[in-house]
């Protein structure tokens, strides 16, 4: 299991960030990719494809609707690929993904590990 510490940005405000400037929602992306980059670096690479991955998402609440969080598996994906973790994100390697949203007041954090599918 790969911990990556914090929240990540989500869908609506990245639509709102993306259609005020292209360019901002770029740098977003890049930036939020880096975060789970730094998180992945010196884990354990993934072996054993095809797998599921499964997210288990921890927010300070509940206010932000389950879909909307999920939206940032993107960043996670990217960054795991960059680290080396994973070959590719495409369906080949990945072939589906399992999401559980949780709350967690004092240590917001998105847990995942990849299953054999």
């Amino acid at each position: 299991m790969i911990v990556f510490p914090g929240e990540y940005t989500a869908l609506n405000e990245y639509i709102c960030i993306e259609r005020s400037n292209k360019f901002s929602a770029a740098k977003l992306k890049e930036r939020e990719t880096g975060k789970a980059w730094a998180a992945s670096v010196g884990k354990e690479p993934v072996t054993n494809y095809p797998v599921i991955a499964v997210f288990r998402w921890y927010t300070k609440d509940e206010r932000t609707d389950a879909d909307d969080i999920e939206f940032a598996k993107k960043y996670i994906l990217d960054g795991l690929v960059l680290a080396g973790v994973l070959k590719d994100d495409s369906r080949k390697y990945i072939v589906g993904t399992n999401n559980r949203c949780y709350v967690d007041k004092k240590n917001p954090r998105v847990e995942v590990e990849f299953r054999k599918a």
